[in-house]
């Protein structure tokens, strides 16, 4: 990406800057604790992509994405308020009645943004900060499109408990279908909602542990992602790429990895497509 592009950015958002830096502290905190406690972890998606392509973060990106296998993910749950910064607070959905994701994340509490979207009073100020979603590997089924469909059921049920639904479906079943579900979800705790979803993945990867690939269990089923199988020879062996100078674990095969959700993933997107997906600018930010 030129020079010229960048400055374009910048001016245009400003905020970003401060923003990726507090994200790359925040990434920073994530690896010492994982390394102190021999955790492995993954940079995922955007973050990847941003490593390999800019060996940095997207110039537009204002978030950070990590995997972990199904065993590290739940180690790093337990290690994390122990050894975390003050500044660091774990978000746990289960911890909140109103539903956006099944994803749990890291926050930066010294620093509050200006979402895109209206619904910050809904969630109560818990997406207005700076963030790392935290994503889970489990083994990956034979039957996905069967494990794709409980999941897809659940995930449904719960948008009754949904600031706005996002409904991305084309198909005009689809859509009949996504709104049925969340008017039925009503009848059912949204605790029970986020049991059974868990459920489902824990069991899928207890019984599949001689698979030969993970898929992202609690991904926002966003086509991208959604039951995407991650070989795990991809991880076979200790692999990092640099992010503003410092290694990152990531795939040893970044390369597929990154095929397999980007396609040509050096290609620059147009103008129009670079744009910060969740912020607007900062609202607050501790001196």
């Amino acid at each position: 990406m030129d020079n010229t592009a960048v400055t374009e950015l910048e001016k245009k958002y400003g905020f970003l800057k401060e923003l990726q830096d507090a994200n790359f502290l925040m990434l920073c905190e994530l690896d010492r604790i994982c390394r102190k406690c021999g955790i492995k972890y993954y940079l995922l998606a955007g973050t990847l992509l941003g490593a390999v392509r800019h060996g940095d973060f997207i110039p537009w990106d204002d978030d950070v994405d990590v995997v972990f296998p199904r065993k590290d993910y739940m180690r790093f749950l337990k290690v994390f308020p122990r050894y975390a910064s003050s500044r660091y607070s774990l978000v746990k959905v289960e911890q909140y009645p109103q539903f956006r994701s099944f994803i749990n994340r890291i926050v930066d509490n010294d620093m509050e943004m200006e979402l895109t979207t209206e619904l910050d009073d809904f969630y109560g100020q818990r997406f207005s900060h700076p963030s790392i979603d935290l994503f889970i590997f489990d083994n990956a089924p034979e039957n996905m499109a069967l494990v794709s469909f409980r999941l897809k059921l659940i995930y449904g049920l719960a948008l009754s408990r949904c600031g706005a639904i996002v409904d991305n479906q084309k198909n005009l079943i689809n859509k009949i279908a996504v709104h049925t579900l969340a008017l039925i979800g009503k009848l059912f705790p949204i605790q029970f909602l986020y049991r059974s979803y868990d459920r489902v993945c824990r069991i899928t990867n207890k019984k599949n542990e001689g698979s030969e690939s993970w898929f992202i269990s609690n991904d926002q089923l966003k086509p991208m992602y959604w039951a995407k199988l991650y070989k795990k020879e991809w991880f076979a062996r200790p692999a990092s790429v640099k992010l503003r100078g410092r290694e990152f674990p990531a795939a040893a095969d970044a390369d597929a990895m990154l095929k397999l959700i980007y396609k040509d993933y050096m290609s620059i997107p147009p103008a129009d497509k670079q744009v910060p997906e969740h912020f607007k600018g900062i609202k607050r930010k501790k001196d």
